[in-house]
């Protein structure tokens, strides 16, 4: 023999199967076990004004605008097996002297010549000319040894010398063989290969290296800009033996592999998402708050610099509303983003014509299971613009429209009663699997 559950309301006695009122625990209906309370909460009240909070033995309160005391929407919205979401991974806005260089990023490199004296280089022409004897003048070019001929006279070291320092090596150079060897030194050509070689673009190795032609391999992630700047410049002027400047400039502030990155990932059976590069992630249970910070802190070892996450829901089995009462489709509809109750009431196809506005009832669970359940005026909503009143949804929210005068006791129980316990005539509570969940 099955046990009968009951509880009064006034003059009235409701009793229920035992076994019936446990199934419904699942499904995070609102069942009778807490029509006393609700019946205090709403009777007594022909028209209601603003949003009214309560909680399981705490009395009645009313907002009175105080936005705290309202649920706060898809904030508490946890993630199950079964979610499609799209993962979007995007560099924020940063400035080039707060980049950090990370692997795979690319660099563009323009190597020029700082102020001063230019010192001659390898592969550079000069032009000796001496003043008393114009028979004794020549060309040469400076070879990779750093030295040039003087014809007749011998090798002397050119490279990292200045034009009227070189001038002076030969003129020493030529005292035993020459009369007067008083010469100029001029520079006819530049080798510019060498600049060439080093100017353009370089992306940093998965190691975080950087490989610059001539100036070899150079360890670049972690650095700024300008810090791998002075690194270059320091090793670009003692290999020429010249006053080079090398600056640097991002060409793109995100690694190659995550340019563009989006992912539509579905949560497994295990309560984890697989992105690339990163691996598996534990997810389910998690907020999407608290999903964007993991997924920050797990690509910190890929990418230093400040990113920007975005995690949009695309559809979940579990991510539905619950909406009936005076509404004229009575159902579950899937929780687009931004849904309050007015978008709901609106998804059900609106009000009947004995719908009360003014005393919709919002039934909301949050973290461990605690119930909420709050009454609020949709009239003042569209009348007086009182946007707050128009409350923010989360899964699993059960909105009810009740008939206007509800609070008359014997239609409170047919309407809170009978008709708010889940699989009752009339209510659809399954999901229709046909209706587009994404947003």
């Amino acid at each position: 023999m099955n046990r009968l559950w009951c509880y009064k309301t006034g003059q009235y006695v409701i009793c229920h199967d035992r076994a019936f009122l446990n199934s419904l625990r699942p499904h995070k209906i609102f069942f009778a076990g807490f029509a006393l309370f609700v019946f205090m909460f709403f009777a007594g009240c022909a028209t209601h004004h603003g949003v009214t909070v309560l909680r399981y033995g705490q009395p009645p309160v009313n907002c009175n605008g105080d936005t705290s005391l309202l649920p706060k929407g898809l904030v508490d919205f946890t993630i199950s097996p079964g979610d499609v979401y799209r993962v979007d991974i995007r560099p924020a806005s940063i400035t080039t002297k707060l980049f950090k260089i990370e692997a795979n990023t690319t660099m563009r490199l323009v190597a020029s010549f700082g102020s001063g004296a230019y010192h001659i280089m390898e592969g550079d022409q000069i032009r000796v000319d001496f003043v008393t004897d114009s028979s004794l003048n020549f060309d040469a070019t400076v070879r990779p040894d750093g030295k040039i001929t003087i014809p007749k006279i011998g090798e002397v070291m050119a490279r990292g010398k200045t034009a009227g320092e070189l001038a002076r090596t030969v003129t020493k150079a030529c005292e035993a063989k020459v009369n007067d060897p008083r010469v100029t030194v001029s520079l006819t050509g530049i080798n510019e290969a060498p600049i060439n070689d080093i100017t353009g673009d370089f992306t940093i190795s998965p190691d975080g290296k950087l490989i610059v032609p001539i100036l070899g391999e150079v360890e670049a992630a972690g650095l700024t800009p300008q810090e791998l700047s002075k690194k270059l410049t320091k090793l670009a002027r003692r290999k020429f033996a010249n006053n080079l400047q090398i600056d640097v400039v991002p060409r793109n502030f995100v690694p190659t592999g995550l340019v563009g990155y989006d992912r539509t990932v579905t949560v497994t059976p295990s309560g984890e998402i697989m992105l690339p590069a990163i691996g598996n992630i534990k997810v389910e249970g998690n907020t999407l708050p608290e999903l964007r910070d993991k997924l920050r802190k797990s690509m910190q070892k890929y990418y230093a610099n400040p990113i920007d996450i975005s995690i949009t829901l695309i559809s979940s089995a579990k991510r539905v509303v619950y909406v009936s009462g005076e509404v004229k489709i009575p159902g579950s509809y899937p929780l687009a983003n931004s849904m309050t109750l007015l978008k709901a009431i609106m998804e059900a196809g609106g009000v009947t014509p004995e719908g009360d506005l003014s005393s919709v009832v919002l039934i909301h669970y949050g973290k461990n299971e605690e119930l909420t359940i709050y009454k609020s005026n949709l009239e003042e909503v569209l009348e007086k613009n009182l946007r707050f009143q128009d409350l923010a949804l989360s899964s699993q929210d059960v909105i009810y429209v009740p008939k206007t005068g509800i609070s008359k006791a014997n239609q409170f129980i047919d309407q809170y009663i009978n008709k708010m316990l889940p699989f009752s005539k009339g209510v659809n509570y399954n999901y229709n699997q046909n209706r587009d969940p994404s947003f």
